[in-house]
């Protein structure tokens, strides 16, 4: 099986990376690095049976790209990260599948 976390993961934020400062709800700040956007994800509602029936939905958001190795626990929403001199709050986490996560974030 291919470590998608070491062959990728890993090199993406060693290269793209920037430090941030992460703050489970209720507990202790801990520095950790991530890639940092503004994410843009097309969500797709369904509204029947047929593919005529659907809606496009386009939003952006600020993300942070995470390994989840990195992280005592996993994050979860409500928690804090402050990245770039701005402070956030986690409102969703989207793991990827392969040791990663994007964290959707809020202006807090």
């Amino acid at each position: 099986m291919i470590d998608f976390d070491a062959l990728v993961l890993a090199p993406a934020i060693q290269v793209f990376g920037e430090p941030a400062t992460y703050t489970p709800d209720g507990g202790s700040p801990k520095a950790v690095t991530g890639v940092f956007d503004a994410a843009h994800k097309l969500v797709t509602v369904d509204m029947g049976e047929e593919s005529f029936h659907t809606a496009g939905v386009s939003t952006t958001a600020p993300a942070f790209g995470i390994r989840m190795k990195d992280f005592p626990a996993p994050p979860e929403q409500g928690d804090g990260l402050r990245v770039r001199d701005t402070d956030y709050v986690v409102m969703d986490i989207h793991p990827d599948g392969h040791g990663g996560a994007h964290l959707i974030l809020q202006r807090a």
